[in-house]
């Protein structure tokens, strides 16, 4: 079974223990308010959860019944399907994680409580009942209000990089980061459109694009080397490959990279010209079928020329890499991967995404010292078809000579 239905299934069968939670709560609070008997409300919730599910049993089945073309329609942008299967699955995901945890906060506080709520069983049940009604509303418009702007729109992230002893050339330098592009089915045409005006509008000096360029297989590769191809920037685009380039075909990604006017850094150093300074920029392929080995390093190390500013472009933000950059006095670190969490749930004091169980380093800026992280949250999509509170992005950089 490929990586991508086996994790759909590991968040089916999770989701189905909270969904069932939240049902149990739903048809309860739908007993009490509307007067239906609980055979009715429990048919009804019942029948909800019926088609959440559709989407799993639909991806999974058709593999293991060998109806390869049925999944091939859902990873493809539908808009019947996506509105009546594809969507309804992944609000009902979201919903159960962040509607369980907030009724078993409820009922925690009732057990803390009981005494209280024992006394005034009746009116507890009454309000309770419609504070559950008003989550369940309210948080299923707001997720797919959410979904919705997350995926279909990119924002720009932008922040200011203080360097001292910053070139007169250098000062207000504009560095336009990206990442994941991952052009498939669903990230192509008019959205690749518009990420790529995006990165126009911001008039990059450099543009360093973090890897992964397609999703998977080989059809995309040349669509979305083209879209790089039609970025701007004044002083050329960098990039470096990412898991899923290699999931697809590695040289042929960076055939069609540098046929569309990108340099492909493997495990090298360059320096990126500017009038009469020049910034020395490091790409690192960090991926998981690739990691640079302490040879590789020592050996990029070695002939790296040391300018006024040092980046180093890799596409994995991991451990190892950013604590080699402190230690090797780079002023920068850019890097994808993560998506931003790409779907981020909001918890008390901490948000959860599978992204946090890889690294620290998940969306936005980081300083570790001197040095600053910077995670862009891309474009495209993995395993899910949407984002939710890690919309789509464009990172600006730009240098500034410390006061």
């Amino acid at each position: 079974m490929p990586w991508s239905l086996r994790m759909l299934m590991y968040i089916t069968l999770v989701a189905i223990v909270l969904q069932f939670y939240v049902a149990f709560k739903a048809s309860r609070a739908i007993t009490i308010i509307a007067g239906w008997s609980k055979k009715r409300s429990r048919i009804t919730a019942a029948a909800i959860w019926v088609w959440i599910v559709l989407y799993p049993v639909a991806m999974i089945g058709s593999h293991w019944l060998n109806f390869d073309g049925v999944s091939r329609r859902f990873q493809h942008a539908n808009l019947l399907l996506d509105a009546l299967i594809t969507y309804p699955y992944w609000i009902g995901v979201i919903m159960a994680f962040q509607a369980a945890m907030l009724f078993i906060v409820s009922d925690a506080i009732r057990l803390l409580l009981f005494p209280l709520y024992r006394k005034h069983k009746e009116k507890w049940l009454k309000w309770n009942a419609w504070i559950v009604i008003a989550i369940l509303s309210a948080g299923t418009l707001y997720t797919a209000i959410r979904i919705y702007t997350d995926t279909f729109t990119v924002s720009t992230r932008e922040t200011e990089l203080p360097v001292a002893s910053l070139p007169a050339e250098l000062d207000g330098f504009r560095i336009v980061q990206i990442a994941d592009l991952q052009a498939d089915g669903r990230t192509n045409g008019s959205k690749l459109d518009r990420f790529i005006d995006e990165v126009n509008r911001l008039d990059a000096d450099l543009i360093l694009f973090g890897g992964d360029l397609v999703t998977s297989g080989l059809d995309h590769i040349e669509t979305g080397a083209a879209a790089m191809g039609r970025m701007k920037a004044k002083r050329g685009i960098y990039a470096c490959l990412g898991d899923h380039d290699y999931f697809s075909d590695s040289r042929l990604v960076t055939a069609s990279l540098e046929k569309n006017g990108v340099t492909v850094l493997n495990n090298v150093a360059t320096l990126v010209p500017v009038d009469s300074a020049f910034i020395s920029l490091t790409g690192l392929t960090n991926v998981y079928r690739t990691r640079p080995s302490e040879v590789a390093l020592r050996t990029v190390e070695q002939q790296r020329p040391r300018g006024p500013i040092n980046i180093l472009l890799t596409h994995q933000p991991s451990f190892e890499i950013v604590k080699h950059a402190v230690e090797n006095d780079y002023d920068l670190v850019t890097a994808g991967h993560t998506h931003g969490g790409q779907i981020v749930l909001p918890f008390p004091f901490f948000l959860l995404t599978p992204s946090s169980f890889e690294t620290d380093y998940v969306s936005g800026f980081y300083r570790v010292g001197q040095m600053m992280v910077s995670v862009t949250n891309g474009l495209g999509l993995t395993l899910a078809p949407v984002r939710y509170r890690a919309a789509a992005e464009v990172t600006l950089i730009v240098l500034r000579k410390s006061k």
